[in-house]
C-alpha cells in the first residue's frame, strides 16, 4: 500500500488524531484518496518525452542547436526510430587473469569530445561516449561520466533502488544549506543534473545510460514536473509508484548493452539481478548541471572541474555549503580560447592592464585548475605566445 495512505488509514484509528472524525466515513475516505492521486498525477507533464530508445541512427537523433525556438517536450516525431540501440562495452580491467577490478567512478567531469581528458582506466570507454556525443553542440563542453563496474549479488541492485529523477529539488535541500553555512537562492525549477528536452526532431543535452546486464534498469516515459514539492531532496519520487501506469506511462527495463537517452526528470530505478554477477554500468551527463557534490562525487585526476557550482558536505548528513559557484561557458575550450583572444588584443591596445588579465585568466581557467598555465601567461603576454602555451598546456593533459 502507498506510505501516505497508509498512514491516513492509521490515523483514523487514533484517538488523539483529527483523522479519527474519518473512522468509519468510507465515502469521505474515498474520495480524499481519489483527490490525492489526482493532485500526484498533475505532476507528471502528460505528452513529455522521458526517455527514447536511440535505434541504429543514433547521430539523427542528438541535438544540432540549443538556442533559438522554444524547446518542443512533446513525444518524438516517428521519423525519429523507436527500436534499441544496442553498444559494445569495453572489457573490464582484471586484477589478475582470473579476477575482474572493481570500478566505481561517479560524475568525474571530463571534457567531452577530448580524449586527452579522460584518465588512462577510462579511455577505454572513449567510443561509447563518442557514441553519446556525435558531431553535436556536447562536443567540447564539461560532462560527467559515470563507470560502475563491480560483482553484485542476488537480489541486490547495483545502484539506487527505488523510483527516483536525477535532478534534485532544491526548495528542500535549502535548509541543508543553511545548516551548513552556506545560502541559497534557487528556483528549484530552474536545478538540472543534465536537463534534456526535445528541439523538433533532435535531442538537447540530458542523460545517456547502459549497463550489461538485462532487466536491471527500470524507465517510465514520463517527466516529473513536480510543482506541488512532492520530489524529495535527492530526486525521490517513491509516492508516485502507486499512481503510475506501465502501459501508459510506458514503462520499460532496458536490455543488455542497450544504450537509451532520457531527462534528468525521468523516473527510474535500478533493479535487484535475478542472479548473482558482474555488471558494467554506464552513465554520461551532459554538461547542463547545476551542482556538483564534492563529497560524493569522483575528481578528475587530469585536472579537469566540474562547470557546475561545487558543494561540500555529506548531502545526507544536511549540511551542505556551495564552495564555489558554478562557472560560465568558459568551462568550454572554444569559448575560452574565444575569450581568450579577445583579452589578449584588449591588452596589447592598452585598453586593460596585466593585473585585469590575469584576473580574467583565473576566471576563464577555473574549470580547468590550470595554475600552471596563469603562471605561464603572466610572464609574458604577447598574443601569438600565449595562444601556443594556453593550447599546449590544454593538450598535454
Amino acid at each position: 500500500m502507498n506510505p501516505i495512505f497508509l498512514q491516513l488509514l492509521l490515523g483514523t484509528y487514533d484517538a488523539s488524531s483529527p483523522l479519527h472524525r474519518l473512522r468509519g466515513q468510507k465515502d469521505v475516505l474515498g474520495y480524499l484518496f481519489d483527490l490525492i492521486v489526482q493532485v500526484w498525477r498533475s505532476q507528471l507533464e502528460a505528452k513529455a518525452c522521458g526517455f527514447a530508445q536511440l535505434g541504429q541512427n543514433l547521430a539523427y537523433s542528438t541535438d544540432i542547436a540549443e538556442f533559438g525556438e522554444e524547446y518542443d517536450t512533446s513525444l518524438p516525431p516517428p521519423t525519429i526510430p523507436r527500436l534499441p540501440c544496442y553498444i559494445q562495452f569495453p572489457p573490464p580491467l582484471l586484477v589478475d587473469p582470473f579476477n575482474q577490478l572493481e570500478v566505481n567512478i561517479n560524475m568525474m567531469p571530463i571534457v567531452m569530445g577530448d580524449e586527452s581528458t579522460l584518465p588512462e582506466p577510462c579511455k577505454r570507454y572513449q567510443p561509447l561516449i563518442s557514441r553519446c556525443i556525435g558531431n553535436t553542440s556536447n562536443m567540447y563542453k564539461i560532462g560527467y561520466l559515470t563507470i560502475h563496474e563491480g560483482f553484485v549479488q542476488a537480489d541486490e541492485s547495483q545502484r539506487r533502488p527505488g523510483l527516483h529523477i536525477e535532478a534534485p529539488c532544491m526548495k528542500a535541500l535549502e535548509e541543508s544549506y543553511k545548516l551548513g553555512g552556506g545560502d541559497m537562492n534557487v528556483d528549484c525549477y530552474s536545478v538540472w543534473w543534465g536537463r534534456g528536452r526535445m528541439y523538433k526532431q533532435r535531442f538537447i543535452g540530458g542523460i545517456y545510460l547502459a549497463s550489461t546486464v538485462p532487466n536491471s534498469c527500470g524507465v517510465w516515459n514520463c517527466v516529473v514536473k513536480d510543482k506541488q514539492g512532492l520530489v524529495g531532496k535527492y530526486g525521490d519520487t517513491e509516492v508516485l509508484r502507486s499512481v503510475l501506469d506501465e502501459e501508459k506511462d510506458g514503462y520499460y527495463e532496458l536490455g543488455a548493452n542497450e544504450l537509451i537517452w532520457m531527462t534528468d526528470r525521468t523516473p527510474h530505478e535500478s533493479l535487484p539481478l535475478a542472479t548473482s554477477q558482474y555488471r558494467q554500468f554506464f552513465r554520461l551527463v551532459t554538461s547542463e548541471v547545476s551542482f556538483w557534490f564534492e563529497d560524493h562525487s569522483t575528481p578528475n585526476p587530469m585536472g579537469i572541474q566540474p562547470a557546475a557550482a561545487i558543494v561540500r558536505g555529506n548531502k545526507f548528513e544536511l549540511r551542505l555549503k556551495i564552495i564555489r559557484p558554478a562557472s560560465s561557458i568558459f568551462a568550454t575550450l572554444p569559448h575560452a580560447l574565444l575569450f581568450l583572444n579577445c583579452i589578449i588584443r584588449l591588452y596589447e591596445l592598452d585598453v586593460i592592464v596585466k593585473e585585469e588579465i590575469i584576473d580574467a585568466l583565473e576566471f576563464i581557467l577555473l574549470p580547468f585548475q590550470s595554475k600552471k598555465l596563469i603562471r605561464l601567461l603572466s610572464t609574458d603576454l604577447t598574443y601569438a605566445r600565449t595562444m601556443k602555451r594556453l593550447l599546449l598546456v590544454f593538450y598535454q593533459f
